[in-house]
């Protein structure tokens, strides 16, 4: 899997972090988004998907 995004990101907050499993480690944008962004996981091969659990935030709480 690999996320597409137009969102450059914010230091040590790396894609990967977005599916890797840990909710302690994120990605983050260094701007605010825009209606012309985009975030897009992309599957290796098709696949059927039953859930998909999305959390946004921080896990600090912080903006």
């Amino acid at each position: 899997m690999t996320l597409e995004t137009t969102l450059p990101t914010d230091g040590e907050q790396i894609r990967p972090f977005t599916f890797d499993g840990e909710e302690k480690t994120y990605f983050a944008s260094e701007k605010k988004t825009t209606p012309d962004d985009h975030f897009t996981l992309v599957l290796d091969k098709p696949a059927a998907v039953y859930s998909l659990r999305v959390l946004t935030g921080r896990p600090d709480g912080l903006p």
